[in-house]
């Protein structure tokens, strides 16, 4: 056994060799068969390699490993193709090439830094016990053999034995957080591309979520920040839930954007703004900053937080940097030849091509999605993990009121004018009686209801505009105001009961659809906050109402979700069925996963025409025979399909019988499942 390698050395190269071949194997079963499985096998030997204590060695101990370790991972990689079956060169070759280069850099490496090493200063000398001093690393230098005291001046000044390296400078704080961030920020748009390519969007959506929470928490506490202002994380991993639970489109929208809003609130707080009494007008600039500082945080990241002279100073620079120019010019060479032996070698192009298969249009798209959520991330974690809670909040100077109490009662006096006689007419209609000949039920519910949402829409930011914009020098003008503008928000209830009840009109001729779901609880939220406004503004505590408003929002977003609009859609429909509107199951198989169960206990009510087509776009959907991404997975999704499993016979048997015409007049090709 050579000297430079003790028994232990021996040991820790046998483990290393024998979890290499374990991971050669295990790569190569869940990559799949070709070079890809070996290559990551060569990849993980050589992280495997990497715990044999070489580090320390000299020369001949590294020589050594190399000539003793690289035949053997070489054998590694062969006996596990040849175990799997793939004998065919074209896959041993590239295989064992790929492992033998890993190996090859690695050493060099490793060759390159024992080259470079210096002794440290600090190092302690030893005697020779005749008062002769050698260097502690053994090696003989310039002063071996030679009495210190007859040394000559110039010699040892201009010759030292021992070379003297200043230590490399750490990172500075801010340098070394902002490397923090921006590697998580990677780490987010790589997961993103892995993850949130697979649409329509589920279980993806929600663990990148909770990885962006973690990696935002988790920054923060490790740049050294407190942990006050942690409200946020709550509300995001409802969220997170909220997007694995339903599956419709609608409902993910939402998530997405009250998601974004959370975020922005997060990024608000962490400037040290007040989020419980921020005025309106300072959460506008703050969503605006948020999105500023999202989209440009990445270049702020790069270009002014992390001071690259710095990282250059820095540990592993002397190697990262040559590195990275070797590639540099060892890429186009590599790609001049591999052009030159392909047009060689009719072989040896078959081979690079089943090797090296990549679509460039594919490969496009993974580079943007990972490089768009790389972006997004880095200002988002930014703002979030490097933000100062402690700091006070910049006062916003906003321009002062500049209207009277005269001018603010003209204008509410005479929208309050124009309410009232719109509500004076409607009151007959509130109360049972019928529109004129002239106009019928369907006429008198389609032409209002839309137009009193924009109605109801637009008085509330007026009244705050209102409010903001009056002087209010004496008491008895906010009296005033708060007097008037409690007339209009009663008047502005009735209105919205008007609208209500033309959209249960509606409902009762035509059915009921996303749209008409989704605006009525758009006009039921703007009721809720009308009443939070007169709880407020109207007595005296403007600086709660727009929280309390984003509040109620999300609560409004939860009751939502466990409203189920699409299966609400298909019950309310299923049950007004009339001789004249039969129920339109086309219409509710075009619905979401949520929609699925009630459809199928709903589909006997629909004419035989309409049960065959709903019946094939559900197999055609939902079906066994389709394929599904785990990470488009949702709870709703795989009710769906568990119900379409359990009843598949009898869907399938729905078109039986029926004439062609009449599967034809459905306009849905009758599909064998």
């Amino acid at each position: 056994m050579p000297g430079w390698w003790s028994a232990n050395d021996f040991r820790r190269a046998r483990m290393a060799l024998i979890g290499a071949s374990a991971a050669s194997l295990v790569s190569h079963l869940t990559l799949g068969a070709g070079a890809l499985g070996l290559l990551a096998a060569g990849v993980l030997h050589l992280g495997l390699l990497a715990s044999l204590g070489l580090e320390g060695r000299g020369w001949l101990a590294h020589a050594f490993g190399a000539v003793l370790l690289l035949p053997t991972s070489v054998m590694v990689a062969v006996f596990a193709m040849y175990v799997l079956g793939s004998t065919s060169l074209d896959y041993i070759a590239p295989s064992v090439a790929a492992v033998a280069l890993v190996f090859a850099l690695a050493h060099a490496a490793q060759l390159w830094r024992l080259a470079g090493r210096p002794i440290s200063a600090a190092a302690p000398a030893r005697g020779t016990g005749d008062g002769r001093l050698l260097p502690s690393t053994g090696r003989a230098g310039a002063t071996r053999g030679k009495d210190c005291s007859t040394m000559n001046v110039h010699e040892t000044l201009d010759e030292p034995a021992i070379r003297v390296q200043e230590a490399p400078a750490p990172l500075s704080i801010n340098t070394r957080n902002a490397l923090g961030v921006l590697g998580g920020a990677v780490a987010m748009g790589a997961l993103g591309d892995a993850l949130l390519r697979a649409t329509p969007w589920g279980i993806n959506l929600t663990l990148w979520t909770l990885a962006l929470v973690a990696a935002a928490v988790g920054l923060r506490r490790w740049a050294g920040f407190n942990a006050a202002g942690r409200a946020w994380v709550p509300m995001a991993l409802v969220i997170a839930v909220l997007m694995a639970w339903r599956d419709s489109p609608t409902l993910k929208a939402f998530d997405i954007a009250a998601l974004g809003l959370v975020l922005a609130l997060a990024m608000h707080r962490a400037r040290g703004a007040r989020l419980r009494t921020g005025g309106i007008l300072g959460y506008a600039v703050g969503f605006a900053r948020s999105t500023l500082e999202t989209v440009a945080g990445l270049f702020v990241l790069a270009f002014e937080d992390v001071r690259w002279s710095e990282v250059a100073r820095g540990r592993g620079a002397g190697f990262l940097l040559p590195l990275l120019r070797g590639l540099a010019i060892a890429l186009p060479l590599l790609g001049i030849f591999a052009a030159l032996l392909v047009a060689a070698d009719a072989a040896f192009e078959g081979m690079m091509n089943r090797v090296f298969r990549l679509d460039g249009a594919v490969l496009a798209s993974h580079l943007f999605l990972a490089c768009a959520v790389t972006w997004v991330s880095a200002g988002v974690l930014r703002t979030l993990s490097l933000g100062d809670e402690r700091a006070e909040a910049e006062e916003l100077k906003v321009p002062g009121p500049f209207l009277g109490v005269v001018e603010v009662a003209t204008v509410l006096g005479l929208l309050n004018a124009l309410f009232l006689s719109f509500v004076v007419v409607q009151l007959p209609y509130l109360f049972g009686s019928s529109p004129s000949a002239e106009v019928s039920h369907a006429q008198y519910a389609r032409r209002g209801f839309f137009e009193l949402v924009t109605v109801a829409g637009l008085v509330l930011p007026l009244l705050l505009g209102l409010h903001a914009a009056m002087r209010r020098s004496e008491p008895r003008h906010e009296r005033a105001f708060r007097w008037l503008a409690g007339v209009q928000v009663a008047l502005l209830f009735v209105i919205m009961a008007s609208a209500m009840h033309r959209m249960r009109l509606y409902q009762a001729a035509f059915g009921l659809t996303e749209l008409r779901l989704y605006t009525t609880a758009f006009m039921l939220w703007l009721a809720a906050v009308f009443a939070w406004f007169g709880a407020t503004v109207l007595r005296g505590r403007r600086e709660r109402f727009t929280f309390g408003a984003l509040v109620m929002a999300g609560e409004a977003l939860v009751i939502l979700h466990a409203f189920n609009p699409d299966a609400r859609i298909v019950h309310t429909n299923a049950a007004r069925v009339v001789a004249e509107r039969p129920f339109d199951a086309r219409y509710a198989a075009g619905l979401s996963a949520d929609a699925v169960p009630g459809l199928l206990a709903a589909l006997p009510r629909a004419t035989p025409a309409e049960r065959c087509a709903a019946a094939t776009r559900i197999l055609r959907r939902w079906g066994p025979a389709t394929e599904a991404d785990w990470r488009s997975w949702s709870l709703a999704r795989g009710r769906a399909r568990g119900a379409v499993r359990a009843q598949a016979k009898e869907l399938r048997a729905a078109c039986a019988g029926l004439p062609a015409g009449a599967m034809n007049s459905g306009q849905h090709p009758r599909l064998s499942f």
